[in-house]
């Protein structure tokens, strides 16, 4: 499934107002942005990008950003981000379950991954808005 599928997925989740469905996809779609930014691009200390191989063993998210962050993609700042995201999804995850599950963390978590994708994203994508002469 391509980056773009699954941004429009969890848009759809959270107008929809179903925060589980939009936090698990965001999960997926916050693993397949870190893909990206460490098999396609050159950030930081990175005179390449890394191996495909070296990706793929990083099973979870979590293990994503710990590579990002230990070959320089990604600042600590927002692998604590990170961390922060997928404890609360965890913690709701198992909640459903084990007790009663807090809506506001729900909506919390869901609407994390949108400020996330962002950071994640524009440490390989940058742009400048200008004035347009007319």
């Amino acid at each position: 499934m391509e980056n773009w599928d699954l941004v429009k997925m969890h848009s759809r989740a959270l107008r929809s107002e179903h925060y589980i469905e939009a936090m698990a996809v965001g999960y997926q779609l916050l693993e397949s942005v870190f893909i990206v930014l460490l098999t396609k691009t050159t950030v930081g200390n990175q005179s390449k990008p890394l191996g495909t191989n070296k990706v793929k063993k990083a099973n979870y998210l979590l293990a994503k950003a710990k590579l990002a962050l230990k070959y320089d993609f990604i600042d600590q700042n927002l692998y604590d981000e990170v961390v922060e995201f997928n404890e609360l999804r965890r913690d709701l995850i198992h909640n459903i379950v084990e007790k009663d599950m807090d809506y506001n963390d729900a909506k919390k978590c869901a609407n994390l991954v949108t400020d996330l994708y962002g950071k994640i994203q524009s440490q390989f994508l940058t742009y400048t808005i200008t004035e347009v002469n007319r």
